[in-house]
């Protein structure tokens, strides 16, 4: 992911999910088929690539399952 979409990621992020909810309907319905599985395997690899990096150089620290997923339940029940 380049670093224009990165931070485009990050501002959507910073959103609150009810802001979030419109922009990504809009998104879905726009890209039902705008992507091949070949070009999107090619992004998500670069994403895992792009976070290991990242995490390797200590940018990021790495969570347990259990706690990921106890921030998703958390920010699903808000």
């Amino acid at each position: 992911m380049n670093r224009k979409l990165g931070k485009l990621f990050e501002e959507v992020m910073a959103l609150s999910d009810k802001e979030r909810a419109p922009l990504m309907q809009m998104l879905e319905a726009h890209d039902r088929c705008a992507f091949s599985a070949a070009e999107i395997d090619r992004e998500w690899n670069e994403e895992a690539v792009r976070r290991y990096q990242e995490y390797k150089e200590g940018k990021v620290e790495s969570i347990s399952l259990d706690e990921a997923l106890n921030r998703i339940r958390n920010r699903l029940a808000n």
